[in-house]
């Protein structure tokens, strides 16, 4: 198995909580309107949300996906900057 650097069985927390918030946006429609971000923060797995365009519509979808993500262990953040 593989471990860490200190010697623990390495987890891959990261892989698994992409695949899960993935599954989210994909159950919303809404893989074209999100983007999601996954890192690592202090070692806590923190979601970066942000609408594709800034638009209001695409800013309340977001909101719905990081309502249905807050049940989750990890921490969601919602960056609302466009990307244009």
């Amino acid at each position: 198995m593989p471990l860490t650097a200190v010697g623990k069985i390495f987890k891959p927390r990261r892989d698994a909580t992409r695949r899960c918030v993935d599954s989210v946006i994909a159950r919303f429609g809404a893989s074209r309107a999100v983007q999601a971000n996954v890192r690592d923060g202090g070692g806590v797995l923190c979601v970066a949300l942000k609408p594709l365009q800034d638009d209001t519509d695409r800013r309340s979808l977001v909101d719905e996906i990081r309502k249905e993500l807050e049940c989750y262990t990890f921490k969601v953040a919602v960056e609302m900057e466009s990307t244009s």
